[in-house]
């Protein structure tokens, strides 16, 4: 963690004075309308910013592709679907800055060529001043629509002031973990907050993170913390699940695909085992 904490400050610096110099290639994809969620794709109710360290990807939107490069900086706008990242002959490492559980997080994205990449670290900040660059971000999104002569400006100090905001609030260092202190048992409950959107989520796909053998990780994680892994992460997508239902207007299938689930009437009949009533009627309720 204090490795992953490093490389986003570190790179946080260089943008810094890349925009400060004004050197910065900035993306926001754009949508006509609210696109249905289907299966494969990631559903945000709050924006993103991607910001590439090395390596190159495919972003897939339902309207374009984006394929940023180091330096690039790619905002991710409030309830646009996206698929997983595509890499083709190049690795690739970036950083997201989310607002994971309600809290600032800094995300690490890598994956090697001819893989998928996936969120392998994450570090969530409790600070006041995450609205501050949620308001940031989506300030971006609202002027990159603008055809003005002063846009490139506005949209630069915005970044400036962002990105400078966020390198303050790394060094108040006011981390929300409150993980296991053993480090792969950290590690995976850290990459099941990161993933639970991923209906490949599981104890192997851990193990590969991690690494380490299937066998191994889920004997140590039910000694160390009581219960299976894999009963963590169904508590968790059912955490994360019920907040969606009381926050946004998404509807259930819309739920289930963002919590992990491939089929949303199985997302339903796990809901209502697990609470003893339906979305609808927790939403209602």
């Amino acid at each position: 963690m204090d490795k992953w904490i490093e490389m986003c400050r570190k790179h946080i610096v260089e943008q810094v004075e890349a925009l400060g110099n004004n050197r910065f290639n900035l993306r926001v994809p754009s949508f006509s309308k609210h696109i249905k969620y289907t299966i494969g794709m990631h559903y945000h109710t709050t924006p993103e910013m991607s910001s590439q360290i090395s390596g190159t990807h495919t972003m897939k939107f339902i309207e374009q592709s984006i394929q940023p490069v180091p330096g690039d900086i790619t905002i991710i706008p409030a309830m646009l679907p996206h698929f997983g990242v595509e890499l083709k002959n190049e690795s690739t490492l970036f950083m997201v800055i989310g607002f994971e559980h309600g809290e600032l997080s800094f995300i690490k994205g890598e994956g090697k060529a001819g893989e998928i990449a996936h969120s392998t670290e994450i570090l969530i900040m409790k600070t006041q001043k995450k609205e501050i660059i949620k308001n940031y971000i989506n300030h971006i999104c609202e002027i990159s629509k603008i055809k003005h002569r002063a846009r490139k400006s506005t949209l630069r100090g915005i970044l400036l002031a962002c990105f400078s905001e966020l390198l303050m609030i790394l060094d108040e260092d006011e981390s929300t973990e409150n993980y296991h202190p053993h480090s792969k048992i950290s590690k995976a409950q850290r990459l099941v907050v990161a993933n639970l959107g991923n209906a490949h989520l599981n104890v192997d796909f851990l193990s590969r993170l991690i690494p380490c053998s299937p066998g191994y990780l889920s004997q140590l994680f039910r000694r160390k913390i009581g219960i299976k892994l894999n009963t963590y992460i169904n508590e968790k997508r059912l955490e994360y699940s019920k907040r969606l239902l009381k926050e946004t207007n998404m509807n259930i299938s819309e739920i289930a695909y963002s919590s992990g689930y491939s089929d949303p009437s199985y997302f339903i009949c796990v809901f209502r085992q697990q609470t003893g009533m339906t979305p609808l009627a927790y939403r209602q309720h």
